[in-house]
């Protein structure tokens, strides 16, 4: 018999975990350039340089996506049935019918037919968005792993789109925030040391994405309304307080001219708010964090 057979949920963590890896090294490239800027390397002919040595980088983590996806649409074909995974005829498979055969010593179907099967079996044929740019993905995947093609590019920007476009085709309704918070509670660093450095890594992270998604994206993505007014979720600015960041991540709730309260996607935190009016003149904020009369739009501190 077949032993050790996976499960749904055996590939899909696979996969989620690989998915995480690649968003890690995206976004770490992302925070290296901000580094450098930051101590006054912000000329042009370095910034290529530094993309033109992070090419290799940059294409492993887009063959780490493409076996991501791979892992997540084995899992959804192991939902109903985990032996439509096995390729080839019977006399190929492992000898020794008659003892027990592990199900990883059997070939599994190629990564080309993964849509096919998945859309004969499943409830829900995958959108057609996803399976454009899985087809991209893979043909890029087979670029690097076959050959040199040097016509090949990725960036670290559109490597994080693509995860977050993909992501959501596959789980409608998901959380991407969650899925990255229980990556980063998992990870060496946080079993080392402790998880307080999670928060603030999120807060970093969403706030470099942000600036890389249009308006639609972000509310496809994160739920933020791009006709509602975004305000500083004031949790986010305690936990990243020494980044010195102002994330623009909470909005009304409910969104009415009387709210008082704000809610934040990054958190999940939501705050009580006063109604007053910003104490620089300039500003036209009137949402101010009830604790510390924080003006949540400009972030000045009120007196007191």
């Amino acid at each position: 018999m077949i032993t050790d057979v996976p499960s749904e949920a055996d590939f899909v963590e696979t996969g989620l975990s690989l998915l995480g890896f690649a968003w890690d090294k995206a976004i770490e490239l992302l925070g290296d350039l901000e580094n450098a800027r930051h101590y006054g390397v912000d000329d042009s002919e370095a910034t290529a340089a530094f993309w033109t040595a992070a090419r290799q980088t940059l294409l492993v983590t887009t063959t780490v996506a493409q076996q991501a996806l791979e892992f997540i649409l084995k899992g959804r074909i192991a939902a109903v049935s985990p032996y439509l995974l096995i390729a080839g005829q019977p006399r190929e498979w492992p000898r020794g019918v008659y003892t027990n055969v592990p199900f990883a010593e059997f070939r599994t179907i190629d990564a080309q037919d993964l849509i096919h099967v998945h859309d004969t079996v499943a409830e829900v044929p995958l959108q057609e968005a996803f399976v454009a740019k899985f087809d991209e993905l893979r043909r890029k995947r087979n670029s690097i792993m076959h050959t040199v093609d040097r016509r090949v590019e990725a960036r670290a920007g559109d490597i994080l789109r693509d995860i977050l476009l993909l992501y959501y085709q596959l789980f409608l309704g998901g959380d991407w925030v969650a899925v990255r918070r229980q990556y980063l509670e998992r990870s060496p660093i946080a079993e080392l040391h402790s998880t307080d450095f999670v928060e603030q890594q999120l807060v970093w992270e969403i706030e470099q994405v942000l600036g890389l998604l249009t308006n639609r994206q972000k509310q496809e993505y994160f739920g933020l309304p791009a006709r509602q007014r975004k305000y500083i979720c004031p949790e986010c600015a305690r936990n990243s307080d020494h980044l010195e960041l102002l994330p623009m991540t909470a909005v009304l709730r409910p969104n009415a001219s009387n709210s008082t309260t704000v809610f934040c996607f990054v958190c999940g935190e939501t705050t009580l708010v006063a109604r007053e009016p910003c104490q620089r003149g300039d500003c036209p904020g009137n949402v101010v964090s009830d604790d510390e009369g924080q003006c949540l739009t400009c972030g000045l501190y009120g007196p007191g």
